[in-house]
């Protein structure tokens, strides 16, 4: 399978973030914010799947390649609801 113009573009969006140095601290609230931003993502990635504007192996595919997460939301999700149940 060839690199899609998606994780491309998406590849080339977070390496920029990286070199800009895009990490800030985090003020008091409730959670950890890596789990709010988690379900977040998750939410994105449904909403993206759903409205075809990329296929669910890419959406993780990009996920993983471009921001070295190790599974992506749409796993992640599956993952996590199998776990429950």
């Amino acid at each position: 399978m060839g690199v899609t113009p998606f994780l491309r573009q998406t590849a080339r969006c977070s390496s920029r973030a990286a070199r800009q140095g895009a990490d800030r601290g985090c003020g008091d609230s409730p959670g950890f914010a890596s789990s709010r931003l988690g379900i977040v993502l998750g939410l994105e990635a449904m909403r993206m799947l759903e409205q075809d504007v990329a296929n669910a192996e890419d959406i993780d595919k990009a996920m993983e390649l471009g921001y070295n997460h190790p599974m992506g939301p749409l796993k992640l999700t599956i993952s996590s609801v199998s776990m429950c149940g």
